[in-house]
Protein backbone atom coordinates (compact mmCIF):
# COMPACT_ATOMS: atom_id res chain seq x y z
CA UNK A 1 0.00 0.00 0.00
CA UNK A 2 1.19 3.64 -0.65
CA UNK A 3 2.01 5.99 1.72
CA UNK A 4 -1.09 8.12 0.48
CA UNK A 5 -3.04 5.13 0.47
CA UNK A 6 -1.98 4.23 4.13
CA UNK A 7 -2.84 8.01 5.07
CA UNK A 8 -6.21 7.62 3.32
CA UNK A 9 -6.61 4.74 5.26
CA UNK A 10 -5.42 6.17 8.54
CA UNK A 11 -7.60 9.21 8.33
CA UNK A 12 -11.13 6.95 7.53
CA UNK A 13 -10.24 4.90 10.79
CA UNK A 14 -9.77 8.39 12.21
CA UNK A 15 -12.86 9.61 11.38
CA UNK A 16 -14.93 6.28 12.27
CA UNK A 17 -13.34 6.38 15.67
CA UNK A 18 -14.64 10.15 16.14
CA UNK A 19 -17.77 9.74 14.97
CA UNK A 20 -18.18 6.66 17.32
CA UNK A 21 -16.87 8.58 20.19
CA UNK A 22 -18.91 11.75 19.03
CA UNK A 23 -22.43 9.00 19.23
CA UNK A 24 -21.40 7.43 22.56
CA UNK A 25 -20.87 10.50 24.23
CA UNK A 26 -24.28 12.37 22.55
CA UNK A 27 -25.99 8.72 23.87
CA UNK A 28 -24.21 9.04 27.43
CA UNK A 29 -24.99 13.32 27.43
CA UNK A 30 -28.86 12.48 25.77
CA UNK A 31 -29.73 9.46 28.25
CA UNK A 32 -31.08 11.40 31.29
CA UNK A 33 -33.91 14.16 31.28
CA UNK A 34 -33.71 17.09 29.84
CA UNK A 35 -32.96 20.28 32.40
CA UNK A 36 -34.60 23.25 32.49
CA UNK A 37 -33.59 26.12 34.00
CA UNK A 38 -34.73 30.02 34.29
CA UNK A 39 -32.11 32.44 33.77
CA UNK A 40 -33.37 35.85 35.91
CA UNK A 41 -31.03 36.98 37.90
CA UNK A 42 -30.67 40.23 36.21
CA UNK A 43 -34.36 40.36 35.88
CA UNK A 44 -36.07 43.66 36.77
CA UNK A 45 -39.53 42.81 36.10
CA UNK A 46 -41.80 40.07 33.73
CA UNK A 47 -41.23 40.49 30.06
CA UNK A 48 -43.52 38.56 27.27
CA UNK A 49 -40.30 37.99 25.49
CA UNK A 50 -39.87 34.20 25.20
CA UNK A 51 -37.38 32.57 27.15
CA UNK A 52 -35.44 29.84 26.27
CA UNK A 53 -37.48 27.49 28.98
CA UNK A 54 -40.81 28.59 27.94
CA UNK A 55 -39.50 27.88 24.20
CA UNK A 56 -38.68 24.57 25.21
CA UNK A 57 -42.11 23.66 25.99
CA UNK A 58 -43.84 25.39 23.00
CA UNK A 59 -41.67 23.55 20.65
CA UNK A 60 -43.29 20.44 22.16
CA UNK A 61 -47.07 21.38 22.33
CA UNK A 62 -46.45 22.92 18.90
CA UNK A 63 -45.49 19.86 17.39
CA UNK A 64 -48.15 17.92 19.05
CA UNK A 65 -50.24 15.61 16.68
CA UNK A 66 -52.81 13.30 19.27
CA UNK A 67 -53.53 14.67 22.38
CA UNK A 68 -52.13 17.07 25.15
CA UNK A 69 -53.38 16.63 28.62
CA UNK A 70 -51.94 19.31 30.92
CA UNK A 71 -52.45 19.85 34.66
CA UNK A 72 -51.92 24.27 35.88
CA UNK A 73 -52.19 26.35 38.32
CA UNK A 74 -51.18 30.00 38.14
CA UNK A 75 -52.29 30.74 33.98
CA UNK A 76 -51.35 33.98 32.21
CA UNK A 77 -48.37 32.73 29.53
CA UNK A 78 -50.00 34.04 26.33
CA UNK A 79 -48.24 32.06 24.61
CA UNK A 80 -48.72 29.05 26.11
CA UNK A 81 -52.37 29.80 25.83
CA UNK A 82 -52.26 30.37 22.38
CA UNK A 83 -50.19 27.18 21.76
CA UNK A 84 -53.05 25.19 23.53
CA UNK A 85 -55.67 26.49 21.29
CA UNK A 86 -53.45 26.26 17.86
CA UNK A 87 -53.25 22.72 19.02
CA UNK A 88 -57.08 22.16 19.55
CA UNK A 89 -57.70 23.58 16.08
CA UNK A 90 -55.59 21.52 14.51
CA UNK A 91 -56.96 18.78 15.73
CA UNK A 92 -54.92 17.79 18.91
CA UNK A 93 -57.73 16.59 21.96
CA UNK A 94 -56.49 19.22 24.75
CA UNK A 95 -57.49 18.37 28.35
CA UNK A 96 -56.82 21.14 31.30
CA UNK A 97 -57.26 20.62 35.06
CA UNK A 98 -56.37 23.35 37.53
CA UNK A 99 -57.44 24.90 40.67
CA UNK A 100 -60.80 26.37 41.43
CA UNK A 101 -59.42 29.50 43.07
CA UNK A 102 -56.73 29.80 39.74
CA UNK A 103 -59.54 28.87 37.85
CA UNK A 104 -61.84 31.84 39.51
CA UNK A 105 -59.00 34.44 40.16
CA UNK A 106 -58.94 37.46 37.90
CA UNK A 107 -55.37 37.33 36.63
CA UNK A 108 -55.82 34.18 35.21
CA UNK A 109 -59.91 33.79 34.58
CA UNK A 110 -59.76 35.49 31.03
CA UNK A 111 -56.95 32.92 29.93
CA UNK A 112 -58.97 30.04 31.21
CA UNK A 113 -61.96 31.42 29.60
CA UNK A 114 -60.19 31.43 26.38
CA UNK A 115 -59.12 28.23 26.13
CA UNK A 116 -62.64 27.17 27.13
CA UNK A 117 -64.23 29.61 24.28
CA UNK A 118 -62.09 27.33 21.84
CA UNK A 119 -63.56 24.43 23.14
CA UNK A 120 -61.19 22.97 25.43
CA UNK A 121 -62.50 21.60 28.42
CA UNK A 122 -60.93 22.50 31.69
CA UNK A 123 -62.27 21.06 35.08
CA UNK A 124 -61.04 22.32 38.34
CA UNK A 125 -61.17 20.85 41.63
CA UNK A 126 -63.87 22.91 43.36
CA UNK A 127 -61.84 22.52 46.83
CA UNK A 128 -61.43 25.73 48.33
CA UNK A 129 -59.58 24.18 51.55
CA UNK A 130 -56.25 23.03 49.34
CA UNK A 131 -55.06 22.97 46.14
CA UNK A 132 -54.41 21.68 43.07
CA UNK A 133 -50.88 22.79 42.44
CA UNK A 134 -49.11 20.34 39.41
CA UNK A 135 -47.63 22.11 36.93
CA UNK A 136 -46.97 18.98 34.35
CA UNK A 137 -48.22 18.10 30.28
CA UNK A 138 -48.18 15.24 29.13
CA UNK A 139 -47.91 14.98 25.14
CA UNK A 140 -48.91 12.72 22.63
CA UNK A 141 -48.80 10.14 24.86
CA UNK A 142 -45.03 9.78 24.93
CA UNK A 143 -43.66 13.33 26.34
CA UNK A 144 -43.71 14.54 30.27
CA UNK A 145 -43.07 18.11 31.25
CA UNK A 146 -43.11 18.60 34.72
CA UNK A 147 -41.32 21.10 37.89
CA UNK A 148 -41.85 23.98 39.66
CA UNK A 149 -42.86 26.69 36.79
CA UNK A 150 -46.30 27.67 36.92
CA UNK A 151 -47.43 29.03 33.15
CA UNK A 152 -47.29 32.39 33.75
CA UNK A 153 -45.35 35.73 33.24
CA UNK A 154 -43.79 35.69 36.80
CA UNK A 155 -42.57 32.48 36.78
CA UNK A 156 -40.74 31.97 33.24
CA UNK A 157 -39.29 35.62 32.77
CA UNK A 158 -39.23 36.79 36.56
CA UNK A 159 -38.73 34.08 38.81
CA UNK A 160 -36.27 31.04 39.90
CA UNK A 161 -37.16 28.00 38.55
CA UNK A 162 -36.53 24.45 36.97
CA UNK A 163 -37.90 22.15 34.52
CA UNK A 164 -37.89 18.33 33.48
CA UNK A 165 -38.36 16.99 29.97
CA UNK A 166 -38.90 12.92 30.18
CA UNK A 167 -39.47 11.21 26.92
CA UNK A 168 -40.96 8.04 27.59
CA UNK A 169 -43.95 6.21 27.01
CA UNK A 170 -43.73 4.03 30.47
CA UNK A 171 -43.25 8.17 32.69
CA UNK A 172 -46.51 9.18 30.53
CA UNK A 173 -48.73 6.38 31.18
CA UNK A 174 -47.99 7.19 35.21
CA UNK A 175 -48.67 11.10 34.95
CA UNK A 176 -51.75 10.48 32.53
CA UNK A 177 -53.27 7.75 35.01
CA UNK A 178 -52.80 10.94 37.44
CA UNK A 179 -53.98 13.30 35.10
CA UNK A 180 -57.33 10.68 34.28
CA UNK A 181 -58.03 10.59 38.21
CA UNK A 182 -58.87 14.02 38.57
CA UNK A 183 -59.94 15.13 34.79
CA UNK A 184 -62.09 12.07 34.42
CA UNK A 185 -62.96 11.04 37.11
CA UNK A 186 -63.16 14.36 39.24
CA UNK A 187 -61.32 12.72 42.15
CA UNK A 188 -58.59 15.53 43.63
CA UNK A 189 -56.65 15.14 46.92
CA UNK A 190 -57.51 13.06 49.59
CA UNK A 191 -60.32 11.47 47.71
CA UNK A 192 -57.37 10.18 45.11
CA UNK A 193 -55.67 6.58 45.63
CA UNK A 194 -52.31 5.36 45.32
CA UNK A 195 -52.74 3.22 42.13
CA UNK A 196 -49.12 4.22 40.20
CA UNK A 197 -45.78 2.45 39.96
CA UNK A 198 -43.40 4.57 41.60
CA UNK A 199 -39.80 2.96 40.45
CA UNK A 200 -39.26 2.77 36.91
CA UNK A 201 -35.90 2.83 34.63
CA UNK A 202 -35.71 5.52 31.99
CA UNK A 203 -33.19 4.65 29.74
CA UNK A 204 -30.80 3.28 32.37
CA UNK A 205 -31.84 5.60 34.99
CA UNK A 206 -33.90 4.65 38.25
CA UNK A 207 -36.63 6.97 38.64
CA UNK A 208 -39.16 7.48 41.69
CA UNK A 209 -42.41 9.10 40.92
CA UNK A 210 -45.06 9.95 43.86
CA UNK A 211 -48.29 11.99 43.84
CA UNK A 212 -49.61 14.08 46.59
CA UNK A 213 -51.26 13.79 48.71
CA UNK A 214 -51.99 9.75 48.41
CA UNK A 215 -48.23 8.41 47.50
CA UNK A 216 -46.39 9.12 50.66
CA UNK A 217 -44.09 12.05 48.45
CA UNK A 218 -42.75 13.57 52.09
CA UNK A 219 -41.47 10.26 53.69
CA UNK A 220 -39.62 9.84 50.37
CA UNK A 221 -38.26 12.95 50.34
CA UNK A 222 -36.76 12.33 54.21
CA UNK A 223 -35.60 9.04 53.47
CA UNK A 224 -33.54 10.29 50.46
CA UNK A 225 -32.15 12.98 53.26
CA UNK A 226 -31.62 10.18 55.64
CA UNK A 227 -29.30 8.79 52.90
CA UNK A 228 -27.05 11.62 52.26
CA UNK A 229 -23.77 10.91 53.52
CA UNK A 230 -21.40 13.95 52.21
CA UNK A 231 -24.05 16.92 50.79
CA UNK A 232 -27.56 18.64 50.44
CA UNK A 233 -27.92 21.04 48.33
CA UNK A 234 -31.37 22.66 47.95
CA UNK A 235 -33.67 25.86 46.56
CA UNK A 236 -37.05 26.25 47.98
CA UNK A 237 -40.12 28.79 47.91
CA UNK A 238 -41.65 27.36 51.28
CA UNK A 239 -40.13 24.31 53.89
CA UNK A 240 -42.00 24.51 56.81
CA UNK A 241 -42.30 20.44 56.85
CA UNK A 242 -40.65 19.70 60.30
CA UNK A 243 -39.93 16.05 59.96
CA UNK A 244 -38.06 16.99 56.87
CA UNK A 245 -36.12 19.86 58.89
CA UNK A 246 -35.52 16.98 61.55
CA UNK A 247 -33.96 14.65 59.31
CA UNK A 248 -31.92 17.53 58.37
CA UNK A 249 -30.91 18.51 61.20
CA UNK A 250 -29.92 15.10 61.95
CA UNK A 251 -27.35 14.62 58.50
CA UNK A 252 -26.25 18.06 59.84
CA UNK A 253 -24.99 16.58 63.04
CA UNK A 254 -23.01 13.62 61.20
CA UNK A 255 -20.85 15.82 59.46
CA UNK A 256 -23.26 16.37 56.32
CA UNK A 257 -23.11 19.51 54.48
CA UNK A 258 -26.35 21.45 54.10
CA UNK A 259 -26.45 24.44 52.02
CA UNK A 260 -29.42 26.23 50.96
CA UNK A 261 -31.01 28.89 48.68
CA UNK A 262 -34.49 30.11 50.00
CA UNK A 263 -36.96 32.33 48.94
CA UNK A 264 -37.21 35.73 51.36
CA UNK A 265 -41.17 35.61 51.56
CA UNK A 266 -41.14 31.47 52.37
CA UNK A 267 -38.24 32.32 54.65
CA UNK A 268 -40.50 35.34 56.50
CA UNK A 269 -43.26 32.59 57.32
CA UNK A 270 -43.79 31.89 60.95
CA UNK A 271 -43.43 28.46 60.72
CA UNK A 272 -40.10 28.48 58.11
CA UNK A 273 -37.75 26.25 59.40
CA UNK A 274 -34.99 28.09 57.99
CA UNK A 275 -33.75 29.43 61.60
CA UNK A 276 -33.08 25.82 63.05
CA UNK A 277 -31.23 24.95 60.14
CA UNK A 278 -29.06 28.04 60.62
CA UNK A 279 -28.91 27.78 63.95
CA UNK A 280 -27.49 24.18 63.43
CA UNK A 281 -24.36 25.34 61.02
CA UNK A 282 -26.32 25.14 57.65
CA UNK A 283 -24.87 27.39 54.75
CA UNK A 284 -28.28 29.12 53.92
CA UNK A 285 -28.82 32.34 51.78
CA UNK A 286 -32.40 34.40 51.85
CA UNK A 287 -32.33 35.72 48.49
CA UNK A 288 -32.63 39.32 47.50
CA UNK A 289 -33.61 39.45 43.41
CA UNK A 290 -36.75 40.77 42.31
CA UNK A 291 -38.36 37.42 41.50
CA UNK A 292 -38.82 34.57 43.58
CA UNK A 293 -37.03 31.33 44.37
CA UNK A 294 -39.84 29.32 43.34
CA UNK A 295 -37.94 26.42 42.87
CA UNK A 296 -38.79 23.18 45.34
CA UNK A 297 -35.28 21.20 44.00
CA UNK A 298 -32.85 19.14 46.18
CA UNK A 299 -29.71 17.72 45.24
CA UNK A 300 -28.08 15.01 47.80
CA UNK A 301 -24.42 13.81 47.72
CA UNK A 302 -24.54 15.55 44.17
CA UNK A 303 -20.30 14.38 43.83
CA UNK A 304 -20.78 11.35 45.40
CA UNK A 305 -21.16 8.01 43.49
CA UNK A 306 -24.60 7.46 44.28
CA UNK A 307 -25.92 11.38 43.56
CA UNK A 308 -29.97 12.36 44.00
CA UNK A 309 -32.00 15.11 42.77
CA UNK A 310 -35.76 15.78 43.75
CA UNK A 311 -37.69 18.02 41.97
CA UNK A 312 -41.37 18.81 41.10
CA UNK A 313 -44.48 21.00 42.12
CA UNK A 314 -44.69 20.11 45.67
CA UNK A 315 -42.67 22.77 48.23
CA UNK A 316 -42.17 20.81 51.40
CA UNK A 317 -45.16 21.89 53.92
CA UNK A 318 -47.75 19.90 55.36
CA UNK A 319 -50.11 21.14 52.59
CA UNK A 320 -47.76 19.78 50.00
CA UNK A 321 -47.60 16.39 51.58
CA UNK A 322 -51.22 15.50 52.67
CA UNK A 323 -53.57 17.59 51.12
CA UNK A 324 -52.63 19.77 47.57
CA UNK A 325 -52.48 18.19 44.40
CA UNK A 326 -48.60 17.76 43.90
CA UNK A 327 -45.94 15.43 41.73
CA UNK A 328 -42.68 14.70 42.57
CA UNK A 329 -39.93 13.04 40.97
CA UNK A 330 -36.24 11.55 42.46
CA UNK A 331 -33.87 11.19 39.89
CA UNK A 332 -30.97 8.97 40.66
CA UNK A 333 -28.31 10.58 37.73
CA UNK A 334 -25.05 11.62 38.04
CA UNK A 335 -25.15 14.20 34.78
CA UNK A 336 -28.82 15.45 36.26
CA UNK A 337 -27.54 15.96 39.52
CA UNK A 338 -24.45 17.85 37.84
CA UNK A 339 -26.72 20.43 36.40
CA UNK A 340 -28.87 20.74 39.60
CA UNK A 341 -25.20 21.58 41.38
CA UNK A 342 -24.53 23.97 38.72
CA UNK A 343 -28.26 25.99 39.00
CA UNK A 344 -28.06 25.82 42.29
CA UNK A 345 -24.21 27.30 42.69
CA UNK A 346 -25.78 29.87 40.26
CA UNK A 347 -27.83 31.20 42.63
CA UNK A 348 -25.92 31.34 45.93
CA UNK A 349 -23.29 32.47 44.38
CA UNK A 350 -25.12 35.55 42.79
CA UNK A 351 -26.43 36.31 46.84
CA UNK A 352 -23.86 38.56 48.85
CA UNK A 353 -23.03 37.61 52.12
CA UNK A 354 -25.46 39.79 53.72
CA UNK A 355 -27.85 36.96 53.08
CA UNK A 356 -26.09 34.79 54.61
CA UNK A 357 -26.81 33.03 58.08
CA UNK A 358 -23.58 32.66 60.36
CA UNK A 359 -22.63 32.52 63.58
CA UNK A 360 -20.65 35.29 64.79
CA UNK A 361 -17.69 33.40 65.88
CA UNK A 362 -17.99 33.38 69.51
CA UNK A 363 -19.32 29.79 69.75
CA UNK A 364 -23.03 29.67 70.58
CA UNK A 365 -24.01 33.20 69.77
CA UNK A 366 -26.36 33.20 66.62
CA UNK A 367 -26.00 36.38 64.77
CA UNK A 368 -29.08 36.01 61.86
CA UNK A 369 -29.87 37.81 58.97
CA UNK A 370 -33.03 36.60 57.66
CA UNK A 371 -34.43 39.55 55.20
CA UNK A 372 -33.67 42.04 53.52
CA UNK A 373 -36.88 44.42 53.20
CA UNK A 374 -37.03 45.97 49.09
CA UNK A 375 -40.03 47.15 46.73
CA UNK A 376 -40.14 44.65 44.18
CA UNK A 377 -38.97 46.31 40.70
CA UNK A 378 -41.06 47.59 38.39
CA UNK A 379 -42.46 45.44 35.28
CA UNK A 380 -39.99 45.42 32.54
CA UNK A 381 -41.51 47.22 29.22
CA UNK A 382 -42.19 44.34 26.39
CA UNK A 383 -41.35 44.79 22.92
CA UNK A 384 -43.93 45.60 20.93
CA UNK A 385 -44.24 42.78 19.40
CA UNK A 386 -44.90 40.54 22.56
CA UNK A 387 -48.26 42.14 23.53
CA UNK A 388 -50.75 39.78 21.82
CA UNK A 389 -54.65 39.74 22.26
CA UNK A 390 -57.02 36.80 23.11
CA UNK A 391 -58.00 35.12 19.87
CA UNK A 392 -61.14 36.80 18.52
CA UNK A 393 -63.28 33.49 18.98
CA UNK A 394 -62.56 33.83 22.78
CA UNK A 395 -65.71 35.02 24.65
CA UNK A 396 -65.82 37.20 27.03
CA UNK A 397 -65.29 35.82 30.43
CA UNK A 398 -68.14 36.22 32.97
CA UNK A 399 -66.70 37.77 36.30
CA UNK A 400 -64.67 36.02 38.42
CA UNK A 401 -66.63 34.10 40.86
CA UNK A 402 -65.79 34.98 44.79
CA UNK A 403 -65.91 31.61 47.39
CA UNK A 404 -68.69 33.74 49.28
CA UNK A 405 -71.16 36.95 48.53
CA UNK A 406 -69.67 40.74 47.21
CA UNK A 407 -69.62 43.28 49.76
CA UNK A 408 -72.74 45.08 50.21
CA UNK A 409 -71.37 48.17 52.30
CA UNK A 410 -68.94 50.72 51.28
CA UNK A 411 -65.13 49.71 51.72
CA UNK A 412 -63.36 51.24 54.60
CA UNK A 413 -60.41 53.84 54.31
CA UNK A 414 -58.13 53.35 51.15
CA UNK A 415 -55.32 51.37 51.91
CA UNK A 416 -52.51 49.28 50.26
CA UNK A 417 -54.04 46.12 51.61
CA UNK A 418 -57.39 45.42 50.83
CA UNK A 419 -59.79 42.16 51.82
CA UNK A 420 -60.64 40.51 48.79
CA UNK A 421 -63.30 37.80 50.12
CA UNK A 422 -64.22 35.65 52.59
CA UNK A 423 -65.09 32.16 52.31
CA UNK A 424 -68.12 31.85 54.86
CA UNK A 425 -69.70 28.99 54.75
CA UNK A 426 -67.04 26.24 55.50
CA UNK A 427 -67.16 22.26 55.68
CA UNK A 428 -67.47 20.49 59.13
CA UNK A 429 -68.63 21.07 62.56
CA UNK A 430 -65.71 23.27 63.37
CA UNK A 431 -65.48 24.60 59.80
CA UNK A 432 -61.80 25.27 59.97
CA UNK A 433 -61.39 25.94 56.23
CA UNK A 434 -63.16 29.22 56.81
CA UNK A 435 -60.77 32.39 55.78
CA UNK A 436 -60.42 35.81 54.71
CA UNK A 437 -58.16 36.55 51.90
CA UNK A 438 -56.58 39.79 51.93
CA UNK A 439 -54.14 41.49 48.94
CA UNK A 440 -51.01 44.25 48.43
CA UNK A 441 -52.98 46.28 45.97
CA UNK A 442 -49.51 48.75 46.55
CA UNK A 443 -46.35 48.33 44.57
CA UNK A 444 -44.38 48.48 47.55
CA UNK A 445 -44.21 45.63 50.28
CA UNK A 446 -45.64 46.00 53.58
CA UNK A 447 -45.11 45.18 57.13
CA UNK A 448 -48.07 43.41 58.77
CA UNK A 449 -46.83 43.38 62.23
CA UNK A 450 -49.25 44.47 65.17
CA UNK A 451 -51.93 45.01 62.35
CA UNK A 452 -55.44 42.90 63.05
CA UNK A 453 -58.60 41.36 61.69
CA UNK A 454 -61.73 41.54 63.54
CA UNK A 455 -65.05 40.51 63.21
CA UNK A 456 -68.56 41.99 64.35
CA UNK A 457 -67.86 39.91 67.46
CA UNK A 458 -64.55 40.96 68.06
CA UNK A 459 -62.73 38.07 67.32
CA UNK A 460 -59.58 39.81 66.77
CA UNK A 461 -56.24 38.13 65.05
CA UNK A 462 -52.94 39.71 65.42
CA UNK A 463 -50.67 39.79 62.68
CA UNK A 464 -46.82 38.49 63.33
CA UNK A 465 -44.10 40.04 61.83
CA UNK A 466 -44.44 39.11 58.17
CA UNK A 467 -43.26 41.67 54.84
CA UNK A 468 -46.42 41.23 52.36
CA UNK A 469 -44.97 41.79 49.09
CA UNK A 470 -46.80 43.49 46.23
CA UNK A 471 -49.65 42.17 44.35
CA UNK A 472 -49.30 38.97 47.05
CA UNK A 473 -52.64 37.12 48.25
CA UNK A 474 -52.73 35.92 52.00
CA UNK A 475 -54.87 34.44 53.83
CA UNK A 476 -56.18 34.18 57.53
CA UNK A 477 -57.50 30.44 58.07
CA UNK A 478 -59.81 29.79 60.90
CA UNK A 479 -58.44 27.18 61.87
CA UNK A 480 -55.77 26.03 59.61
CA UNK A 481 -52.48 26.63 58.41
CA UNK A 482 -51.34 26.77 54.88
CA UNK A 483 -48.00 28.07 54.33
CA UNK A 484 -48.09 28.87 50.65
CA UNK A 485 -51.15 31.15 51.58
CA UNK A 486 -48.21 33.03 54.58
CA UNK A 487 -49.69 30.64 57.32
CA UNK A 488 -52.15 33.42 58.83
CA UNK A 489 -54.16 31.00 61.41
CA UNK A 490 -56.83 31.95 63.88
CA UNK A 491 -56.46 28.84 65.66
CA UNK A 492 -60.49 29.18 67.03
CA UNK A 493 -61.89 25.98 67.71
CA UNK A 494 -65.29 27.03 66.74
CA UNK A 495 -66.32 28.99 62.98
CA UNK A 496 -65.92 32.74 63.30
CA UNK A 497 -67.56 34.24 59.96
CA UNK A 498 -71.53 33.81 59.86
CA UNK A 499 -73.41 32.36 57.59
CA UNK A 500 -76.07 34.77 57.55
CA UNK A 501 -73.49 37.73 57.52
CA UNK A 502 -70.72 39.39 59.07
CA UNK A 503 -68.40 41.83 58.83
CA UNK A 504 -64.30 42.33 58.28
CA UNK A 505 -62.63 44.67 59.52
CA UNK A 506 -58.78 44.89 58.88
CA UNK A 507 -56.58 47.60 60.92
CA UNK A 508 -53.05 49.02 61.09
CA UNK A 509 -50.22 48.77 63.61
CA UNK A 510 -51.91 52.12 64.70
CA UNK A 511 -55.40 50.61 64.91
CA UNK A 512 -56.73 52.50 61.83
CA UNK A 513 -58.88 51.24 59.53
CA UNK A 514 -57.43 49.97 56.59
CA UNK A 515 -60.34 48.06 55.15
CA UNK A 516 -63.38 46.90 55.96
CA UNK A 517 -66.00 44.13 54.16
CA UNK A 518 -68.95 43.13 54.55
CA UNK A 519 -71.59 40.41 53.39
CA UNK A 520 -75.29 39.72 53.68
Amino acid sequence: MSYKNRLVALFGALLVAVAFLTLAASAMNGSGPQTLFTDNITAVGTSLAITPMEQALLDRLNAAVISIDAAIYDFDRISIRDALIAAHNRGVVVRIVTDDEAYTNSSYQLHYAALEAAGIPVINDARPSSIMHNKFFVIDGEIVWTGSANMSNTAFSYNHENGLVLTSTLVADIYTIEFEEMFVDGRFGTAKSDNVTHTVTYNGIPLEIYFSPTDGAMTEVINAVNAATESVEFGIFFYTDDALRDAMLARLQSGVTVSGVWDQLGAANAYSDDEALCAAGANLKIENFGGKVHNKFMIIDGSGSHPVVITGSMNWSTAGGEANDENTIIIHDAMTAQAYVAAFAELYNALGPETLCQTSGEGDVLVYLPLIIKPLPPTATPTPTATPTVPASTATPSPSVTPSATPTSPPGPTGNIVINTIFYDGTGSQEPDEYVEIRNNDTQSVQLNGWTLRDVANHVFTFPSFVMQPGQVCRVYTNQVHPEWCGFNYGSGSPIWNNGGDCADLRNSSNVTVDTYCYP
